[in-house]
């Protein structure tokens, strides 16, 4: 539905500068192919499209100064990211653009069968009447009353109905018509009428491509006359049109009067052709706004390479993607996991490196996984092990100018968070609450709540900083500790504000996921589903999933023997994550 959109705003863009700058000048021909070129231009520029890749680099916004700590602190073992308040829609109701493509094609249809059958019928009355061949044209002579017309190389006409004299001037008429293969014109415009019969500027367009056709063929009928007012006089004797067909170059029109005065008009300056440059910076502008993608590409610290772990992976799969890793010069070790019954991860400890830099991860949380994933920044030399489901809420948020991110060290003054939290509650109506344990084992813990909704609390090790990242626009909260070496090990999302899920089923149709795709699209969230396998109760036991909301682009793959386990895709006015449903609490809201 698209691309027919941009294809009638393009038509209009030519019909209207036709109006407005060309329809009054005497360039007939030039005319007709700038009319020409506005069909072609609108059925392929749509079609054109540049991708415009966008770095996405995060931005850091320090509006609230660093705050730091004076006691030693104590590490916690890492908490699992969590989604709170979620909300599971699981229904699909019946699309508005389902049904307005239904309307399209049935349209489509019925002017589909109407053109195939006066086609016919001008083809069956061709082929059944007698004809007189003159050269390159045929001569069809027939009796009932009827406008002169033509057909590619056949003219028609009723000769009783004319002198010799107007005989002569309608058969120049039609010659020019079908030397210069005017059909093909009328041919064109008639599909573009089949395809566009929602768009009333289509019609309209068509009018004024065979209004002009008369026009050439009147401005060159003149020419090889001796006397002009003698063709405008049997013009004028068409005041009462007889049966014509739809598809041929009609001899009248209605607008006779309209082709009298073009005769008449004195020729336009050589000077008025720079007007059919005017649509040019039209159509750069539409080029502009509705054929460039964005497509962006992640960057956090310079290129990586990104492996995902998945915690639905068989042992034959953690080897195969053991083997993946050694192929590309990586050691991937797994010293211990952890599956539940349904024999999903639910913990794991590895650790991976190649030549002298050296990942560890390590997670033991009684709940399914995440997605993991290990990131390798060739260029830094360092090696990035998290969540996936982090990474993309980090990556996110890090691209939003409003995002706050605030480091907290130690330090002897504790007025910096007493600001903190001043400053959260005025900016962003969130309550930020801090706690300092003063014994020999001190530790410091901090948490969010908003709307009386609590985040989780989350503390750090003895001498180790605490980051956070606060997207106010999406109310997303990030969480997250460093290592000894300054970078991020581990870390949470909170999403402060209501989210919903959506889960995929192995029960779902073909028909089902066709529509899940057209639900996210009124989120204007492109889901694509690919690579879907079913066993014989017609389970999805394999599916491959794209989501891209703009902003990123998010995909996940299960293959099993097995029927899948159920799918979240978790979104608002984007996606967040997809992952498998048992990772999170849901818990089905009131409607």
């Amino acid at each position: 539905m698209e691309y027919l959109l941009k294809v009638c705003a393009i038509t209009t863009l030519f019909y209207v500068c036709y109006l407005l700058f060309l329809q009054q000048k005497t360039f007939f021909e030039q005319n007709r192919w700038f009319l020409l070129l506005g069909i072609v231009t609108a059925l392929i520029l749509p079609l054109i499209t540049i991708t415009n890749s966008v770095e996405r680099v995060p931005i850091r916004v320090n509006e609230i100064e660093s705050f730091r700590l004076t006691e030693p602190i104590q590490f916690i073992t890492p908490v699992t990211n969590s989604i709170n308040d979620l909300h599971i829609d699981e229904s699909m109701p019946i699309d508005v653009k389902e049904v307005l493509q239904l309307i399209y094609v049935l349209g489509v249809l019925f002017f589909t069968i109407r053109f195939l059958i006066q086609l016919s019928s001008l083809l069956r009355f061709i082929f059944t009447s007698k004809k007189i061949k003159k050269g390159q044209f045929t001569i069809i002579e027939r009796v009932k009353k009827s406008s002169p017309f033509s057909f590619f190389n056949w003219i028609i006409y009723n000769p009783k109905d004319y002198t010799t004299k107007e005989l002569e001037q309608i058969l120049i008429h039609e010659k020019v018509h079908a030397t210069q293969k005017h059909t093909i014109d009328v041919l064109l415009m008639q599909l573009s009428c089949i395809m566009l019969w929602f768009n009333p500027f289509i019609w309209l367009y068509n009018r004024l491509v065979k209004q002009n056709l008369e026009f050439i063929a009147d401005a060159k009928t003149q020419e090889q006359l001796n006397c002009k007012q003698t063709y405008q006089f049997t013009l004028l004797k068409e005041t009462v049109v007889g049966k014509y067909a739809q598809l041929s170059n009609l001899f009248y029109s209605s607008l006779i009067k309209k082709r009298i005065v073009m005769l008449n008009k004195e020729k336009s300056k050589k000077i008025n052709f720079i007007k059919y440059s005017f649509v040019l910076p039209l159509l750069a502008v539409f080029f502009m706004n509705f054929n460039i993608n964005e497509v962006y590409t992640k960057n956090e610290n310079g290129d990586y390479k990104e492996f995902l772990f998945l915690s639905s992976f068989s042992e034959s799969e953690v080897h195969e993607f053991q083997a993946k890793l050694e192929t590309q010069g990586y050691d991937f070790k797994i010293k211990k996991i952890k599956r539940n019954d349904k024999n999903l991860i639910t913990g794991i400890y590895f650790n991976v490196s190649k030549e002298e830099v050296r990942g560890e991860y390590r997670m033991f949380s009684g709940k399914v996984l995440g997605s993991i994933a290990i990131r390798h920044f060739e260029k830094e030399n360092k090696m990035f092990i998290q969540q996936l489901s982090f990474l993309r809420a980090y990556d996110l948020v890090s691209t939003n100018k409003n995002t706050v991110e605030i480091i907290i060290e130690k330090e002897k003054d504790t007025k910096y968070l007493d600001k903190l939290k001043k400053d959260f509650k005025e900016k962003y109506d969130v309550d930020f609450t801090y706690e300092i344990n003063q014994t020999s084992n001190a530790t410091f813990s901090y948490q969010f709540i908003n709307n009386d909704k609590l985040g989780n609390k989350i503390k750090t090790a003895i001498d180790r900083k605490l980051g956070l990242k606060y997207d106010p626009d999406r109310k997303i909260l990030i969480q997250y500790g460093f290592d000894k070496d300054g970078d991020i090990s581990y870390g949470r999302v909170t999403y402060l504000k209501r989210y919903k899920s959506f889960r995929i089923m192995s029960y779902y149709t073909d028909n089902s996921l066709e529509r899940a795709v057209k639900k996210f699209e009124k989120q204007n969230i492109t889901i694509d589903f690919f690579n879907v396998k079913r066993n014989e109760k017609n389970e999805i036991t394999a599916i491959s999933i794209i989501a891209n909301s703009k902003e990123d682009i998010i995909t996940y793959n299960v293959d099993n023997k097995k029927a899948i386990h159920p799918i979240a895709i978790n979104y608002a006015d984007i996606i967040f994550n997809i992952e498998l449903a048992d990772q999170f609490q849901l818990k089905k809201s009131s409607k």
